[in-house]
């Protein structure tokens, strides 16, 4: 070959090479550019797994759900595909599992992506606009290609494309790899995020329920609620929301206050707003109030000034539903705010305020008491009675149990961060000193019945000796006086001994009987108070 035709042919080469990728490409594109069919090629033209899906489709289609469930899990077990979580679904559907429909059909479109077909993505997307959501949205982590079954149904395998939807209520979840295992239940509260993270080796299943956030806000005056409430509540949403907490719904506040409505007249107390964020499984409630210091008839106003051109001042209060004490508090004033500045600090003030309570370490307080049933107060407050056991703030606590008839006991429980304080407290009864009073009532007993006896007697006497004697010696009219007279005084007398003898004889039966019962021994508020209080044991 001549050295000078070498370079045209490299540049032949060169062209037909290029012109050959450039036709390989035009064939790749073309292939995408065709519409995928709905049932996905590869299963159907699969050796090995075309027969099976065959069979879970017809079976399907022929209504027999039990068999065509049993079919697609186990293709999913030997090669898990996102097309089979669109067919879980529609055996799902067809079962009235509604919830279990949407989780399947939510995945398959998200980690199915480009290969699904209009016709089908279309059916998924008007399926889920219909259908309504479950409440509860579970984030599964744990090992890649791990098998995760919710409730003895297979859900997906890890990582998940979208995180679980699943109905409140206690589900079991478990995850397969090999032959390696792990099992976990979890109770899930409506409205609320949780999230479960598995590990294999060792087998463990961590649990974590995202916070709630019970908000009870008092807004001054009253004419700032309508501009105020709405964008107060959506921005504190996105706020909490982005601490991983959630804000329960006006909805869910007003339904349940309106099956307690004993609570809503009680609604500016701890105890009452405690016992309310425990209805609602809420683990804060934020108690807001936000008041306008400036109203538009101000002096100094400018004309067509609003109220949402004042000036704002606000409190905010956290109370930890499960130590049922304020855990952390703020107050802010803000002179030449807007709306919409008030708001923003407010938002800044709350997250802050978050962080704070969540991290404010605790641990556990367990009361105990010889006899049981004893009330028990912790730092002045009553909070229930024995056996006691109660999440409490790090820190010296002041622990009083008391119980009517017994002595009081008293201790310092000092808490300690994750650790349990427990106090046991032996009640001795209250023992009554001899009272002085008996003996003076037995002398006064027998002086009396002896007094009414002798009263007796001697009435009797006079009575019988004046009944002997005529009513009148003389009947002539002009001595009927003087003898009625002189006949009355004696019987008179008589008659005054044998009452003196009845009343006391009365009164030492009386006595008698009194000093005959024994007397309960009541103890006395007085001896309660003033006996002295004994520190307790402490068990750490």
């Amino acid at each position: 070959m001549h050295r000078r035709s070498l370079p045209l042919y490299l540049a032949v080469g060169c062209l037909a090479l290029s012109l050959l990728q450039s036709e390989g490409s035009l064939r790749v594109r073309s292939a995408h550019a065709q519409p995928h069919r709905a049932t996905p090629p590869p299963l159907e033209t699969d050796p090995r797994f075309g027969p099976i899906f065959t069979r879970g489709v017809e079976a399907l289609l022929g209504q027999r759900l039990d068999e065509a469930l049993t079919v697609f899990e186990d293709l999913y077990r030997q090669t898990p595909r996102p097309t089979l979580l669109y067919y879980l679904g529609k055996v799902a559907q067809a079962q009235q599992r509604h919830a279990a429909a949407f989780d399947l059909y939510r995945r398959f479109l998200r980690g199915a992506g480009d290969e699904i077909d209009a016709d089908t993505r279309l059916e998924i997307q008007h399926y889920l606009a219909s259908a309504t959501p479950p409440e509860c949205e579970v984030a599964v982590a744990g090992e890649s290609a791990a098998l995760l079954t919710v409730d003895g149904r297979i859900a997906g395998t890890l990582p998940l494309d979208h995180s679980l939807a699943l109905l409140p209520g206690t589900h079991k979840l478990v995850l397969t790899h090999g032959r390696r295992k792990v099992e976990t239940q979890v109770n899930l509260l409506a409205r609320r995020r949780a999230e479960v993270r598995f590990t294999l080796v060792p087998s463990l299943a961590l649990l974590t329920l995202t916070p709630a956030v019970l908000m009870l806000p008092e807004l001054e005056p009253r004419a700032l609620e309508p501009s105020l409430a709405v964008p107060l509540q959506s921005a504190l949403r996105e706020t909490l929301a982005q601490q991983n907490a959630v804000l329960l719904t006006p909805e869910a506040q007003a339904e349940l206050l309106q099956r307690h409505a004993d609570l809503a007249s009680c609604i500016n107390q701890p105890s009452c707003q405690e016992r309310l964020g425990q209805l609602a499984s809420a683990q804060f409630v934020l108690r807001l109030h936000v008041r306008a210091n400036a109203s538009p008839t101000s002096p100094g106003r400018p004309a067509g000034a609003t109220s949402s051109d004042s000036g704002f001042s606000f409190s905010v209060k956290l109370l930890d539903v499960d130590v049922g004490q304020i855990s952390v508090q703020a107050s802010q004033t803000c002179p030449d705010c807007n709306l919409r500045r008030a708001i923003g600090q407010i938002s800044e003030v709350t997250a802050e305020l978050f962080r704070q309570a969540s991290s404010r370490p605790r641990g556990t307080l367990e009361v105990d008491s010889d006899p049981p049933g004893a009330l028990v107060q912790v730092d002045g407050r009553t909070l229930g009675t024995t056996p006691f056991q109660r999440d409490a703030f790090v820190g010296p606590h002041e622990v009083l149990v008391t119980k009517s008839g017994y002595s009081p006991y008293s201790a310092t429980a000092q808490i300690v961060d994750g650790g349990t304080a427990k106090l046991q407290a032996n009640l001795p009864a209250i023992v009554a000193p001899p009272s002085p009073y008996p003996r003076i009532r037995r002398i006064a007993k027998w002086s009396l019945l002896g007094v009414g006896l002798a009263s007796t007697l001697i009435g009797a006497t006079l009575l019988g000796v004046g009944g002997s004697r005529p009513l009148c010696a003389d009947v002539s009219p002009g001595s009927m006086t003087p003898c009625w007279s002189g006949n009355l005084k004696p019987a008179g007398i008589t008659f005054l001994v044998l009452g003196i003898g009845s009343l006391a004889a009365s009164g030492g039966l009386f006595l008698y009987d009194l000093t005959s019962t024994p007397a309960t021994t009541k103890p006395s508020a007085a001896l309660v108070d003033s006996t002295p209080a004994t520190l307790a044991a402490l068990r750490f």
